[in-house]
């Protein structure tokens, strides 16, 4: 399956970005660091394109702890999104069954919900259809899709026959600032938190940690996924140190995984931690330390 480059410019919808016929255009820094509630909806593209980088970032919830060059990774279970495949998968087939039965109520348009159903079929068909393959591959592609940045290039998958109809990269993004508009609406209520599968346990200001996956290398940046305890705190603060630095230098605040260090200066191994933040403020425990070498 091939994806293409040419692809429709995006614009501002209730909150989401949809499709709209125009030329591509470059995303900025701000489209890839902290996107406020918009989300980049998933566009089909057909036209040939090179395929992307395979450098793909991520968390380390589908990779064996052989691959992982993680240093005492965080479980990533905080959240409503399972962190095994076979209940990621459910997860995303149950979202394409209910969210439409309650996606306008909730303020969505039929082209967002349409979008959001096929960013969960794409997803269920990639993990059923390529979930060993990327298990037993770190830098599989299908990471980017899964996992990457939004305003990603388009990324050359072969998902096997049947395949439902193409995505742009970063539905993990797009999935967690969707579900956090829903949690907005005044018509969310428990009944719906339970159809959707979105309830969390309530936020331990004090002893909650932040929760970083695995960071990588992508071209001259590093990506981190991280996690926000469904919706619960605003976003991370995200903290750099190298080996020979005598402390850790703060590269920013992020309130959409994954987060980008677009300085990561000399080469050699970095070590990121993080910090919740909840109302501008920094709450609870420092992240569990994550690791990259970079070139």
């Amino acid at each position: 399956m091939r994806f293409g480059a040419a692809v429709p410019e995006l614009v501002a919808v209730q909150g989401e970005r949809q499709p709209q016929a125009g030329p591509f255009r470059q995303p900025s820094l701000a489209d890839l660091c902290v996107v406020e509630t918009a989300s980049y909806e998933g566009v089909a593209a057909n036209t040939s394109l090179a395929r992307a980088n395979t450098g793909a970032d991520g968390l380390d919830r589908l990779r064996p702890p052989a691959v992982s060059k993680c240093q005492h990774c965080s479980p990533m279970s905080k959240s409503y999104f399972p962190t095994d495949r076979a209940g990621q998968i459910e997860w995303h087939n149950n979202f394409v069954t209910e969210f439409p039965k309650v996606g306008e109520k909730l303020g969505f348009s039929q082209a967002e919900i349409a979008n959001a159903v096929n960013d969960s079929k794409y997803a269920a068909h990639i993990l059923k259809m390529l979930g060993s393959e990327i298990e037993s591959n770190p830098n599989h592609p299908g990471f980017a899709v899964l996992e990457g940045q939004s305003s990603g290039d388009f990324v050359d998958l072969h998902a096997g026959a049947g395949a439902p109809p193409a995505v742009r990269p970063g539905i993990d993004t797009r999935r967690q600032a969707r579900v956090e508009r829903i949690k907005r609406h005044n018509n969310y209520n428990d009944t719906i938190r339970q159809q959707l599968r979105i309830g969390v346990q309530a936020l331990d200001e004090k002893n909650y940690q932040a929760e970083l996956g695995r960071p990588r290398q992508t071209g001259p940046t590093v990506t981190i996924p991280f996690r926000k305890a469904g919706g619960k705190v605003s976003g991370i603060n995200l903290y750099r140190r190298h080996k020979s630095d005598r402390e850790a230098q703060k590269v920013g605040f992020f309130m959409r995984t994954p987060a980008i260090d677009t300085a990561p200066g000399k080469a050699g191994e970095l070590t990121y931690t993080a910090r919740a933040v909840v109302n501008g403020q920094e709450i609870g425990q420092a992240s569990d330390a994550v690791s990259v070498t970079v070139s």
